[in-house]
């Protein structure tokens, strides 16, 4: 806006006000940004999870899942959906467990990965929410 384009301002509060209103806009269409960004950022990191899971038939492996809390702006939640039967004392089937947690927390049939996927998509998830931060700050 050039100087002749300016309004007049008749009160330091209309001046302020108009600020206020483009702060908000501004805010608002940063946050919008942000949640496409966190979006994409569960994409990034359920490539990555796949890349590093265990593979035996590998329905593990592309049981990687992302869900949108309703309630939770700016947040994503990325799981393993693939369960597997536990086995009581006495040998027998009993109850469906998250593979996940076998194979992250068994001390017998543990295989540990997703610290590493984490840790090989960091970057990227951090690269991409600034992205989307700065596209809107031009």
């Amino acid at each position: 806006m050039s100087v002749q384009d300016r309004p007049q301002y008749t009160t330091l509060k209309d001046l302020v006000n108009d600020i206020q209103d483009i702060m908000n806009v501004y805010r608002s269409n940063v946050l919008e940004s942000i949640e496409k960004s966190i979006d994409t950022c569960g994409d990034i990191f359920i490539a990555e999870a796949k890349k590093v899971s265990p593979v035996d038939t590998g329905e593990y492996q592309n049981s990687w899942a992302k869900k949108k809390k309703s309630r939770q702006k700016y947040s994503v939640y990325i799981g393993n959906t693939k369960k597997v039967m536990r086995k009581n004392k006495e040998g027998k089937r009993e109850k469906k467990l998250p593979l996940i947690n076998v194979l992250e927390f068994s001390k017998e049939h543990g295989k540990p990965h997703v610290g590493k996927a984490v840790a090989n998509s960091k970057d990227q998830i951090i690269n991409t929410i600034a992205a989307g931060i700065e596209k809107e700050s031009k």
